[in-house]
């Protein structure tokens, strides 16, 4: 990546555990990690552009992260943002609601931060 423009990728979570994770994993000179705290946040940071990729969690506070997806999805120049969705949710407490909403999002269950952050280089 050597001489191109750094990847902002967008970590919505109410927890800082995994997102300052990340920034361990993810080489500094390639990404900026942006982070939002609930949902509306993320929203807002996602309409300022720029963002090369977002990752979510599932229950996030303000706006779900299925919510969230949604209503990107629903922006123009927005439909095809690359999301990470990741829950620890039992299967079917989630699976209508990423079937209905969350097509094209890559699903992580029990989320490992360099796995993570492997699926954040490979995606981005």
């Amino acid at each position: 990546m050597a001489g191109s423009e750094k990847k902002l990728i967008l970590a919505a979570d109410n927890s800082a555990f995994w997102t300052e994770g990340l920034a361990q994993y993810l080489p500094a000179d390639d990404f900026v990690i942006e982070i939002a705290r609930d949902g509306l946040q993320a929203l807002q940071l996602v309409d300022q552009g720029q963002v090369s990729l977002l990752v979510t969690e599932y229950d996030l506070p303000e706006i779900s992260g299925p919510q969230l997806i949604e209503m990107i999805r629903a922006k123009a120049g927005q439909e095809h943002l690359p999301v990470i969705i990741y829950t620890d949710k039992p299967r079917e407490t989630w699976q209508s609601d990423v079937v209905r909403t969350c097509q094209g999002a890559f699903l992580k269950y029990e989320v490992d931060v360099k796995e993570l952050a492997e699926t954040i280089r490979k995606n981005c």
